[in-house]
């Protein structure tokens, strides 16, 4: 099935700008199929062979094998509640951040760890985790959003896209140990003004927090008396994801320039990943890093749920 995969993925590259492209095989067993936007082409995926495109780009798989089953589950769960939601549009996820990384190049992934990829999709083949409801066909399948590094507590929803997904606040004493556990960046009044498109910058204020401790908002004063404003994650946005990397920071004045000093990396909803690898070195099994980081949530086959969830995607 890889060689065949190799000759459709050599049409892919190929193909007219907007039309989709069917990557199953007539034998296939993979299904729904998910629809990628990839640049300005819609890729059709089967969904087990997607997520070998999304496990590689967004975990290393050099990490622990329960920590890799726990962030297949989140990612397939992941894209199929994307695919529920967006049923009347013409794709159903991103290739990037915005959703979740998918790159072509893994479906024939061929690295030192493609046993260790086989085997994560092989044991979790068809597990989501469902919203908690009464009964199995009732259920929503979770959005189950991740992260790098919740800097020591996760955050709901509500409080980064003012959105009511059932996800818990959740305390995580592994995040210490990862390279975005603290982190610096100065920026100018002059930088500030440019990014936030905002001339005449008099101060920054965190005017409040959000019950994990992060800033809930931040108010721009201006020279001219007026003021400005923006919810932590959309200012965090405007300034770069990866500069500000997270909305757990400290700001402080120095010599004009205003210093970020702040911990974690990521908007903090959800599964955190590097929490997830400090986990399964510590012995758990991927259900249990699942159930810790949504514990309202509930493992179940894709299988035993009716197909109306996703309808239209078979």
């Amino acid at each position: 099935m890889i060689i065949r995969l190799c000759v459709v993925l050599a049409f892919v590259i190929q193909a007219q700008a907007a039309t989709p492209v069917d990557l199953t095989l007539p034998d296939s067993e993979l299904t729904p199929l998910v629809r990628v936007r990839v640049k300005n082409k819609i890729l059709k995926v089967p969904l087990e062979s997607y997520l070998m495109g999304v496990l590689p780009s967004e975990m290393s798989l050099s990490w622990p094998l329960e920590a890799l089953k726990a962030q297949a589950v989140a990612a397939r769960s992941f894209v199929l509640s994307q695919m529920q939601r967006r049923q009347s549009s013409n794709f159903d996820v991103e290739s990037t951040h915005l959703d979740q990384v998918f790159r072509v190049e893994h479906l024939n992934y061929a690295g030192p760890y493609r046993k260790k990829l086989l085997q994560v999709l092989q044991e979790t083949k068809g597990e989501v985790l469902l919203e908690p409801q009464k009964n199995v066909s009732a259920s929503q399948i979770q959005k189950t959003y991740f992260h790098s590094d919740c800097g020591g507590s996760t955050e709901t929803s509500f409080y980064v896209w003012r959105t009511q997904e059932p996800l818990l606040q959740v305390q995580d004493s592994s995040c210490p140990v990862s390279q975005h556990s603290k982190w610096e960046i100065k920026f100018s009044l002059k930088t500030l003004e440019e990014k936030l498109n905002l001339p005449g910058i008099k101060s920054l204020q965190v005017t409040t927090k959000t019950p994990s401790g992060r800033n809930g908002t931040i108010l721009v004063l201006l020279n001219n008396g007026d003021k400005e404003l923006f919810l932590a994650d959309t200012f965090r946005k405007r300034l770069g994801f990866n500069k500000v990397k997270s909305t757990y920071f400290d700001l402080a004045l120095q010599n004009g320039d205003y210093v970020f000093s702040g911990r974690g990396h990521g908007h903090g909803v959800g599964m955190c990943q590097w929490g997830a690898r400090v986990l399964a070195q510590q012995g758990l099994e991927y259900k249990k890093i699942l159930t810790h980081y949504f514990p309202l949530s509930r493992l179940e086959n894709i299988k035993n749920i009716e197909r109306p969830l996703y309808a239209g995607k078979l």
